[in-house]
């Protein structure tokens, strides 16, 4: 085993393809940004050809936050209050999300998906796992192996600063029941 490693490790210098914390790091950094990108444009495509990217996310968004502020949502997509506020209310007409008065603070309004919201965003992350299955569906089982093996070391070496308990929403206010990491 061990004269194994050592020659896949003398073989992967020669190649200069050598497993440092750096060259990961870089590799994560070049890989991550466009899956990123093919998974958002995949769920937009399997989506209501009028939402917009900033609706989309913010679907996605109340879908891990339920309750969410306004000023939550804003802060989320990086726009200003007035912007979020435009872009909740054509959801809300759309009867995709529900604004509610939060029942320990009167003051405050809970954002929420409507069931036709959480359906719809549903069927587009079902229609976009279905494509990237198909996708993947073309490389040996071995690969796939090592692709599960290689995400689930990611996960793992990552859990504590990328994955928190409450999916990136404010006020802990994550859906028990959503499993992150975050999305959307």
């Amino acid at each position: 085993m061990r004269r194994q490693s050592r020659e896949q490790a003398e073989h992967e210098a020669a190649k200069g393809t050598t497993a440092t914390p750096e060259a990961c790091a870089r590799e994560i950094m070049e890989v991550v940004p466009p899956v990123m990108r093919f998974i958002r444009t995949q769920m937009r495509r399997h989506s209501q050809p009028s939402l917009s990217i900033p609706q989309f996310r913010s679907l996605a968004f109340l879908s891990r936050c339920p309750g969410a502020s306004l000023s939550a949502v804003a802060d989320h997509l990086g726009v200003t209050p007035p912007t979020a506020s435009s872009l909740v209310e054509r959801l809300v007409r759309r009867g995709l999300v529900m604004r509610a008065v939060a029942p320990e603070e009167r003051r405050r309004v809970e954002l929420r998906l409507t069931p036709s919201g959480l359906e719809h965003l549903e069927q587009s992350r079902s229609a976009t796992r279905s494509y990237l299955a198909t996708l993947l569906s073309t490389l040996p089982p071995a690969e796939l192996h090592a692709l599960s093996r290689g995400l689930g070391i990611l996960r793992e070496a990552l859990k504590d600063v990328a994955f928190d308990r409450n999916g990136g929403c404010p006020d802990g206010r994550a859906d028990p029941a959503v499993r992150h990491p975050r999305g959307g």
